[in-house]
């Protein structure tokens, strides 16, 4: 589940994900090489400067050139990028619905703000899902951080705990195992945090601009 998705980056191609909250950026490079996500490096920037404040982007050209040294510094201008958000720059909710449709609430509670749903689980003749929602304006602040470059996926945290820990169980988790997983867990997912620092196997290549992200934003 992500906020924005863009395209799928080739076998080989390189790989940036940058994570923001109040008190850092967090920038990680990755290669996809031979169906694996290959770990290169992080870089951890300490915002100290009220760049930004309260998940909002105050200074943009202080983000925008730390976002530009570590791209540099790592040769990574042909590189795809991501972002990945937490609170409280979005809103984030787990929303039990009588039905499928969760449209209807998106619209009514989120208007003005850029929303996507997820679908997780049923549970007791209710469906689960995972909302997240930003503000318009806000994420257009965060796009422009990009310059130009291709900027792949736009993704929250707990979407890529989901995603790490979908990819760690394989495809023998089920639907059912992931309820009984997630609500004995308070509704997040047990990762194995040893594993992700090193070399990542993608069930399939397109599974990259979503594994890369996530994996950058646990490490």
């Amino acid at each position: 589940m992500v906020l924005l998705n863009n395209y799928a980056p080739a076998l080989g191609e390189q790989q940036i994900v940058f994570q923001f909250n109040d008190q850092q950026l967090i920038a990680s490079l990755f290669n996809c090489v031979n169906n694996r996500l290959v770990h290169e490096t992080t870089t951890i920037y300490i915002l100290g400067q009220h760049e930004i404040v309260g998940g909002m982007l105050i200074n943009r050209m202080r983000v925008e050139k730390l976002i530009s040294d570590f791209i540099t510094e790592q040769k990574g201008e042909s590189a795809a990028i991501s972002f990945v958000f937490d609170q409280p720059l979005v809103a984030q909710e787990i929303v039990y619905r009588p039905d499928k449709d969760v449209q209807k609430y998106i619209k009514q509670k989120w208007q003005a703000h850029h929303c996507q749903a997820h679908y997780l689980f049923s549970w007791e003749h209710e469906f689960c899902f995972y909302v997240c929602a930003i503000a318009q304006p806000v994420l257009f602040c965060y796009l422009l951080l990009a310059s130009g470059r291709p900027l792949q996926t736009v993704t929250t945290r707990y979407a890529s705990m989901l995603q790490v820990y979908k990819n760690q169980q394989g495809s023998s988790l089920s639907q059912s195992q992931l309820a009984v997983t997630m609500r004995a867990n308070n509704l997040t997912m047990p990762i194995d945090y040893a594993k992700l620092a090193t070399t990542i196997t993608l069930a399939q290549v397109s599974d990259a601009p979503l594994i890369g992200p996530a994996v950058g934003a646990l490490l």
